[in-house]
């Protein structure tokens, strides 16, 4: 099921980048596009079974792990849920009625945020069906936007062919 709903997910999401202006350019066709999404994905789920199978997980299973305490508050307490994803809540109070979140405090001296990937998770959890392939064909779709955004800044500082440069 979880291979089967990853497959439609990436159909889903090849689709928006077929029809989504944002994705389009005079010089390159949608199809390139749709490829480099589809070696995302795949590659994600490549790095994603080297990492369950050498080192546990890694770092981007467990905060999927993590999140599912934040998916599943939805079916208990929808208002919850949306406190902790939008961040307005009192994350204490919500993890006292819900469970703790590990990796929900961040003790390093170097900041980062693992809040935001954690409630990224928790809502991605609502499609996902608590399925970990799901949630790489969304980082990946995320990941389009972002290096879209970069080839798009890039094509205004130049007008070679986009596929030289």
């Amino acid at each position: 099921m979880e291979t089967l709903l990853a497959i439609g997910y990436t159909a889903f999401f090849s689709f928006i980048i077929m029809k989504w202006k944002w994705f389009m350019d005079e010089k390159i066709n949608a199809i390139y596009f749709i490829s480099l999404f589809a070696v995302k994905v795949l590659i994600g789920i490549l790095a994603s079974e080297l990492y369950l199978y050498k080192y546990d997980g890694g770092d981007s299973y467990h905060f999927f792990l993590f999140s599912k305490t934040i998916t599943q508050s939805f079916v208990k307490s929808p208002i919850d849920f949306i406190t902790m994803v939008t961040g307005v809540g009192n994350d204490e109070a919500f993890m006292k009625v819900h469970g703790k979140i590990l990796g929900w405090n961040n003790n390093d001296i170097v900041y980062n945020d693992n809040r935001t990937i954690l409630r990224l998770n928790g809502l991605i959890g609502l499609f996902s069906m608590g399925y970990y392939y799901v949630h790489i064909v969304f980082f990946s779709f995320l990941s389009m936007l972002g290096l879209t955004g970069i080839y798009k800044a890039a094509r205004l500082l130049t007008d070679r062919n986009p596929i030289y440069f």
